[in-house]
């Protein structure tokens, strides 16, 4: 009964469900539909009630190439570890000592790496056997400089110590700070301080650089000037210069300096300890303000500038120099400048003579003659009296050192006012009467002197063709208002003119003072000669004018250029100082006129007329050709044809 409760329980609480199902698991989504998740296979009851066992899946055999590499990775760290062992221990490693100083140490200025102790004594005995024993060291501060002996310093060098000093760097120490000290000595380099085997008396070097200090330590003033005295009556003649009516007195100020002592003893013993014996030491300074601006406004007003001798422009009389008063402005600016801080200057204030009196006018100028020129007056009256009125002009005129003469400018116009009369030139290679003709023979002559006295030609024509009163290269051409002749007083003192027209001459001299240690020669070198052509004027014969055939109307001039040198000769040994190419000078050449009488018609190319300056009355041909060219083209003839350049003869 029992047993059969027991199975009707059982019944009853079992599923239903077949004994060998799982329990069935049932998933509610979120749509609540239940979804059966797959079954769990309920524990065998017996062997018999189960399927087959599932087979499980066989592991992955190691294969050769994978333990292959295993293998490699594994050396490869091994190695890797090895090496940086043995780059650790290396590093860490003690060096095996090779009993030579570190590179890179330093003592007395000498570089001991790599020695022994016995080579770095030897090293440092030759770089300092002349110098701590037996060198000043000096000390220079501005302008102060002191000196300290060995004998008073009692420098003396223990050798030994250094050397040992410098061996035990980077030896002593922990391990650490031993590789420090040669990593430091290899990149910077490492100095011995010696200065404590030097022996010095380091209170004597204090109190000295002290003692100089001193001269440095004043406080800032500024300068200031005084005047005592009274200033003298102006107007004297000739006053002693040698009397102080008025004293100046400038007080030039002190400085305010900055010398640190402590910096600059600690600087000499930095060069103590490399062997090293001028210092420069550093000083700062606060200068007095600048007494200039004072000093000028005291010279304005108490001085007064001299004034030298001069000659009067009109009546070349030498007008007296004026005495000044007061002081030399650039002189007590030198004196200022070179003065030390805190001096009082005293200035006296006296006359001040003239560089140039009338004494010195009177007997140092126009004394002498520095060159002198002629040449022959022809028998024109008209050109003569044009020529002796230009002379006047010229007389007399002073020209300083430096400045320009105008010829045009001290002639003034040429009117009948100032004396000139008409006279014949040549006007467009034609003659006509011009007022004032024959000026340029003046002009020449002038230019000639100028060139022997050494004076600087400025502004030079020449006539258009060579003239019969002047050589070639030698003729000047003016023409009031449009051609000038100038030239410069190069010399270093004034000189006069004196001209005249007397004897039949002209005769020009330039007076001065002649300090020149040489003497003037002057050519005119032809250096090209232009022959003439020939042309005919023809005629019939029996003509008016009586012309016969081959008569010259109008004469040929042959032209040239011309090339102006000046020499100049040692007074002393005659040797030639110096050759200048002054100017150059172009003449042109003139064909000759001659008369062709023709029975037969003419070329109608060739000139009918008798003479083209006047075809009723032609030029006598034993008439010579005006030579003085107007004032509107330098066109002065020769003679005659062939005419020599160099004949000076006065044809007009």
């Amino acid at each position: 009964m029992n047993n059969d409760h027991t199975a009707g329980t059982q019944s009853q609480g079992k599923p239903a469900f077949p004994d060998n199902d799982a329990t069935q698991r049932v998933f509610v989504g979120s749509d609540g539909v239940p979804t059966p998740r797959p079954q769990r296979s309920a524990a065998p009851r017996s062997t018999s009630e189960h399927p087959a066992p599932t087979k499980k899946p066989r592991k992955r055999r190691m294969g050769r190439r994978d333990k292959i590499t295993i293998i490699t990775l594994i050396s490869i760290t091994v190695l890797l570890i090895a090496a940086l062992g043995i780059t650790l221990a290396v590093m860490f490693a003690e060096p095996q000592d090779d009993g030579r100083i570190l590179k890179g140490v330093i003592a007395a200025g000498v570089n001991l790496g790599g020695m022994t102790q016995d080579e770095a004594k030897v090293a440092l005995e030759e770089a300092t056997v002349n110098t701590y024993t037996k060198l000043d060291m000096t000390i220079t501060v501005l302008d102060s400089t002191i000196t300290l002996s060995p004998k008073d310093t009692g420098a003396r060098l223990d050798i030994e110590s250094v050397v040992a000093e410098a061996y035990n760097y980077g030896r002593t120490g922990t391990r650490a700070e031993r590789q420090q000290a040669k990593t430091h000595a290899l990149a910077n380099s490492y100095i011995v301080p010696i200065t404590s085997y030097l022996n010095l008396d380091t209170e004597y070097i204090r109190n000295s650089i002290n003692n100089l200090g001193k001269q440095f330590s004043s406080t800032l003033t500024q300068p200031t000037i005084t005047v005592t005295g009274t200033a003298p009556e102006m107007g004297v003649p000739i006053p002693n210069t040698m009397v102080a009516h008025q004293t100046m007195e400038i007080y030039v100020g002190t400085a305010e300096y900055g010398l640190d002592t402590n910096k600059l003893y600690n600087k000499v013993m930095e060069y103590y300890n490399i062997n090293i014996f001028q210092v420069v030491g550093e000083c700062t300074v606060v200068a007095p303000e600048s007494i200039e601006e004072d000093l000028q406004a005291q010279y304005e007003l108490l001085c007064v500038p001299p004034v030298d001798a001069q000659i009067d422009p009109v009546t070349y009389d030498i007008i007296p120099e004026v005495y000044g008063y007061g002081f030399d402005l650039d002189e007590v600016k030198q004196q200022i400048a070179a003065a030390p801080y805190g001096t009082t200057l005293k200035i006296p204030l006296t006359y001040i003579e003239p560089n140039i009196t009338e004494a010195l006018l009177s007997s140092n100028l126009f004394k002498e003659t520095l060159a002198e020129y002629s040449s022959n007056l022809g028998i024109d009256m008209s050109w003569n009296s044009n020529v002796t009125t230009a002379c006047l002009a010229l007389d007399g005129f002073i020209l300083k050192s430096g400045e320009v003469f105008s010829f045009n400018d001290v002639l003034g116009e040429l009117t009948a006012e100032r004396g000139y009369v008409p006279a014949m030139v040549y006007a467009g290679k034609r003659p006509a009467s011009v007022i004032g003709g024959g000026v340029s023979h003046v002009a020449s002559v002038l230019f000639n002197c100028i060139l022997q006295a050494g004076l600087e030609p400025v502004d030079v024509k020449n006539h258009t063709y060579v003239t019969s009163f002047m050589a070639a290269g030698q003729d000047v051409y003016v023409d009031a208002g449009k051609v000038d002749f100038t030239f410069r007083n190069s010399l270093p003192d004034p000189i006069r003119i004196t001209a005249k027209a007397i004897n039949g001459s002209i005769l020009i001299q330039i007076i001065g003072t002649d300090n020149r240690d040489y003497r003037v020669e002057v050519e005119s070198l032809v250096v090209k000669t232009k022959l003439p052509g020939q042309l005919h004027n023809y005629m019939q014969p029996g003509n008016p004018g009586g012309y016969e055939d081959g008569q010259i109307l109008l004469p040929a001039i042959i032209g040239y250029d011309v090339e102006i040198y000046r020499y100049k000769y040692s007074k002393e040994s005659g040797q030639l100082l110096e050759k200048e190419l002054l100017l150059t000078a172009d003449y042109e050449a003139r064909d000759a006129v001659v008369v062709k009488l023709q029975t037969e018609m003419a070329d109608p190319t060739d000139p009918t007329d008798p003479d083209p300056t006047d075809p009723s009355n032609p030029t006598d041909p034993s008439e010579s050709d005006p030579t003085e060219p107007s004032e509107s083209d330098p066109t002065e003839p020769s003679a005659s044809e062939g005419t020599d350049p160099t004949d000076d003869t006065e044809t007009a």
